[in-house]
C-alpha cells in the first residue's frame, strides 16, 4: 500500500552519433507511482494510486560544455488503481 507516497525512476542513454561528432541520440524511460485522491468540498471520498510509464526518443546537438538543443517525443500510458474507497471513476 502506499498511500501518500510518490516514487518515481527516471533514465536515459547518451550516444554520440560518431566518436567526434557533436549529433547524439537520448532515449530515455521515466515510471512514476503517486497518490491520486478524490475529495467532495474537504471530505476524502476515495484515494488511488496512478502509475505511470514513458519513452523518450530525443536528438540533438552540442554547441559547448554547457549548451545543447533537443528535439524529442514522448509517449507512455497511466493506471489508476483503486486503493480505498468506492469506485468513483469509469
Amino acid at each position: 500500500m502506499l498511500l501518500g507516497s510518490q516514487y518515481g525512476l527516471a533514465t536515459e542513454y547518451y550516444r554520440p552519433l560518431k566518436p567526434s561528432s557533436h549529433w547524439f541520440v537520448a532515449p530515455q524511460i521515466t515510471t512514476e507511482s503517486s497518490p491520486f485522491n478524490i475529495y467532495r468540498r474537504q471530505d476524502e471520498l476515495a484515494h488511488y494510486q496512478l502509475r505511470t510509464i514513458s519513452g523518450t526518443l530525443e536528438v540533438g546537438y552540442i554547441f559547448s560544455r554547457n549548451a545543447q538543443l533537443r528535439v524529442g517525443y514522448e509517449g507512455g500510458g497511466a493506471k489508476l488503481s483503486e486503493i480505498v474507497g468506492a469506485p468513483l471513476l469509469p
